[in-house]
């Protein structure tokens, strides 16, 4: 209990606002074989609170929470992949085993899902909801994919509507 109490202060001092909790809205992923996610920054994620007092408190999501929920034996692959120099030239690559789980900062953290190479994974997701203090602006980071995915993905997408189009 102890520990809870000094991973919840480290977290205030890092930012200055106090945790309330995590998310409610959980999603449940399964990857199969050959699924991953490309390279990307995740995008931020708020929701306004009414208090009793009849004002409204906004948390916003500052941290993922990864939970394995496969047995080892279901997979073979799938790490998270962190580039915490915002590039591709390191790589730290984390595999979780069953019931165990992986929290890490949603802001500016470069981050992958490697491909499940034989089977097939499922995993709980949620985000770590915080106070935002008052008077304090809320910018939240934006959905973008990593150095050089982004312009791939837009040319995918233009040749999947020329596709469509010519059907």
């Amino acid at each position: 209990r102890a520990s809870a109490w000094a991973a919840k202060d480290e977290f205030r001092a890092q930012d200055g606002v106090g945790v309330a909790g995590i998310r409610s809205s959980w999603r449940i992923e399964r990857y199969d074989e050959g699924d991953a996610c490309p390279a990307h920054w995740d995008q931020g994620d708020s929701i306004q609170v009414l208090k009793s007092n009849g004002t409204k408190d906004l948390l916003w999501c500052s941290h993922t929470l990864l939970i394995n929920l496969s047995a080892p034996e279901a997979s073979v692959g799938s790490a998270t992949r962190f580039y915490p120099r915002g590039t591709y030239d390191h790589a730290v690559d984390v595999v979780l085993p069953r019931g165990w789980g992986l929290v890490f900062r949603q802001r500016n953290l470069l981050h992958a899902r490697q491909p499940v190479k034989r089977g097939m994974q499922y995993i709980a997701q949620a985000g770590l909801l915080r106070f935002l203090p008052p008077g304090k602006r809320f910018n939240p980071p934006i959905f973008a994919f990593g150095p050089g995915l982004q312009e791939e993905q837009e040319e995918l997408s233009r040749a999947d509507a020329t596709v469509r189009s010519s059907v």
